[in-house]
């Protein structure tokens, strides 16, 4: 293919539109630098692209969504500052991008969509208070992440952290009125959950079944209170 002869890419500045699986599965593209003025980046852009280390984008570039599958598998990406317009994280944006460490990220960011960053090698990630939506999966096992501020949501998806093997503790904001099926099983190093609740209101909390993973105790420290769960 003419494709596996792409190995770096910078796109000029007068394009908007990158369509959908444009540099797909291009297996020795390592590096790519997307225009400033890009407005719509296509479902699948750059998926499978397993060989792509490092992709540069404007600050300013105008941005709101990183589409359906952009990164899927993107296997050496190890990390990516967004820009600052981008609302909106798609399905499986990130899945699978093993050597993802870091992920840079503005307060414009209102919506993680489902397992958008599952099965990716996130170390660390800080979520602003803007996200008001996160959906199942998002993090599924994202083996490398040992803590997690759960941005201020009403409720914690399915499955959102389930197989995250090394996760360690969790802040939790008093925003949270429920937690669903699997959010944190798997969880199996799970220690300590942070959250900024009052007793009373603790024991109003909706839990699904199957919250935690069987057979480990997990201390919750409030603001009046600690109990083991």
């Amino acid at each position: 293919r003419s494709s596996d002869l792409l190995t770096s890419l910078i796109i000029p500045d007068t394009i908007t539109t990158i369509s959908d699986w444009a540099f797909f599965r291009c297996k020795n593209l390592t590096q790519v630098k997307l225009p400033k003025n890009l407005t719509h980046l296509g479902d699948g852009a750059f998926s499978k692209c397993y060989s792509l280390e490092r992709v540069v984008i404007n600050s300013e570039c105008p941005i709101t969504t990183i589409s359906h599958g952009c990164f899927y598998e993107c296997q050496k990406l190890k990390g990516i500052d967004l820009p600052k317009y981008v609302e909106v994280i798609d399905f499986q944006a990130f899945n699978n991008c093993k050597d993802l460490k870091t992920v840079l990220i503005n307060s414009s960011l209102n919506e993680i969509r489902e397992e958008a960053f599952a099965e990716s090698g996130i170390e660390k990630i800080d979520l602003p208070n803007s996200v008001t939506k996160v959906g199942p999966r998002a993090f599924a096992k994202c083996i490398n992440l040992k803590h997690i501020d759960i941005p201020e949501l009403v409720s914690i998806p399915i499955g959102m952290l389930d197989g995250c093997t090394n996760l360690q503790s969790v802040t939790i904001p008093n925003t949270i009125l429920g937690i669903q099926s699997y959010a944190f099983d798997g969880c199996t190093n799970l220690k300590q959950i942070n959250w900024d609740i009052a007793e009373k209101d603790f024991n109003n909390i909706s839990f699904a079944r199957k919250v935690f993973p069987n057979n480990i105790s997990i201390t919750v420290i409030g603001k009046d209170f600690k109990t083991a769960i």
